[in-house]
């Protein structure tokens, strides 16, 4: 009898945390936006947004999409676009509302001068995904698309290195990209967005208990993710090396600016369209000293990398060498420009993107 005792009391109390765990979980996905669905590339995707979507982010913050998944208040179609923005979560507008990215202000900027009607500018992120291979595919995969500009963000902080480490693609003999796989990213429950696990029991038990998923979800946001993440396979976002920082560029970080050129040809040959890159500099390349982007092993060379400038410098030569239109925001960007608890643009940084494009690129008078 007392074995039946205490056996309902662990059962009962396994149930109770397993509850309270759930509740948990769903406070910590309080500032998470769950808008992915499950398959990440599909054929018009290389991440696939929940359609019709709305969702209160972060208490202040609205985010809604369309019937497309797009964040845009309206629906449109490819061949209607006559300015196009691509891009990672700056093109999103991570911790601001829709109206107030750069991408919207800067085409309100022009229907206002009635240069584009509003409906036939359109921003395609996070859907093209978040690094220029990832946005030469979407092209591949959007023939309709045809824009007269068309405007891509590159972000020094993981465009180049950790978002290009986690990509897996394969080309054809021409050089086109056959197929792309994400293989270390998934979504379960909107939470646990990786399949980097370092064992496979880790896999199988944050798949069936809210009591793992709370404890991993602590672990892996700690100094202590590597007791449960593969060593060997790139984590998600992951941050540049102190080589890449100070410029020095190997084949792996020159594969999105392969991929940049190769959409130039593309979008050159299909509409003429003529291409802006925005060359994002992370936060604590302006001043801005809270939470910057660096990795433990770099964030003591701040200054160092700060001071030396190395991948801007190296990253505008690429441009050069490459004949592309590249603009480095850094010249432009202040420390108030980013949010204070992570390293996106603030409202201000978004508006200060949008008069640079409206008056420096498309040259339009105020």
């Amino acid at each position: 009898m007392k074995y039946l005792y205490f056996a309902a009391v662990t059962i009962l109390s396994i149930c109770f945390l397993e509850y309270a765990s759930g509740i948990l979980i769903q406070r910590e996905m309080k500032n998470e936006l769950p808008i992915f669905e499950g398959i990440l590339i599909d054929n018009k995707n290389i991440l696939t947004i929940k359609p019709n979507f709305q969702y209160r982010w972060a208490d202040n913050i609205l985010v809604q999409t369309n019937q497309d998944g797009y964040r845009e208040n309206f629906n449109f179609q490819d061949k209607d676009i006559h300015v196009a923005f691509m891009g990672d979560s700056f093109c999103f507008g991570h911790g601001v509302n829709v109206g107030e990215r750069y991408s919207n202000r800067t085409a309100d900027a022009l229907a206002k001068r009635q240069l584009y009607s509003r409906t036939s500018m359109a921003s395609f992120c996070y859907n093209n995904g978040f690094e220029p291979e990832h946005y030469e595919y979407f092209l591949q995969l959007h023939p309709d698309l045809k824009p007269q500009h068309l405007f891509i963000n590159l972000y020094l902080g993981n465009d180049l290195e950790g978002d290009v480490r986690e990509t897996v693609i394969t080309k054809s003999q021409e050089g086109d990209i056959t197929s792309m796989k994400l293989p270390w990213r998934y979504t379960y429950g909107d939470l646990f967005r990786n399949a980097s696990d370092r064992y496979a029991w880790i896999t199988w038990l944050k798949e069936r208990s809210n009591i793992a998923r709370v404890v991993l979800y602590r672990i892996n946001k700690s100094s202590f993710r590597e007791m449960t993440q593969d060593r060997n396979i790139p984590f998600p976002n992951g941050a540049n090396s102190l080589e890449t920082e100070m410029g020095k560029l190997q084949d792996l970080e020159l594969r999105p600016f392969v991929s940049l050129s190769r959409i130039q040809k593309m979008m050159s040959a299909r509409s003429q369209t003529q291409l802006h890159i925005l060359v994002i500099p992370q936060n604590f390349m302006v001043g801005s000293d809270k939470n910057p982007h660096l990795s433990k092993q770099t964030l003591s060379y701040m200054s160092q990398i700060r001071e030396a400038r190395g991948l801007i410098t190296s990253v505008m030569n690429q441009c050069q060498a490459r004949q592309l239109e590249c603009h480095d925001l850094s010249l432009v960007l202040h420390a108030d420009d980013y949010l204070a608890y992570d390293g996106h643009w603030s409202i201000k940084g978004n508006q200060t993107v949008a008069d640079y494009i409206v008056n420096n690129i498309m040259h339009v008078a105020p």
